[in-house]
């Protein structure tokens, strides 16, 4: 088990080193299913990016919108 060498390594008593290993592990197969994949995280980060250009859209827009609200004032 990795965890536990790592927690010995730490300086972590060996028999709470393997108790922590132990639970680790039966609490990721306990909730196997509701870990994320990889392709559900590749699917996150498509998300994402989409929402970050309508963003970036939106801020542009906005933008505009308030540089011809200042120029209105100044040259209309």
């Amino acid at each position: 088990m990795p965890a536990f060498d790592t927690l010995k390594a730490a300086g972590v008593s060996e028999p709470q080193a393997r108790a922590q290993a132990i639970a680790l592990v039966d609490a990721i197969e306990a909730h196997f299913d509701r870990l994320a994949s990889k392709d559900d995280l590749r699917l996150m980060s498509i998300d994402l990016h989409g929402q970050i250009g309508h963003l970036k859209w939106m801020f542009g827009i906005i933008a505009t919108a308030a540089l011809l609200s200042v120029a209105k004032q100044f040259f209309g």
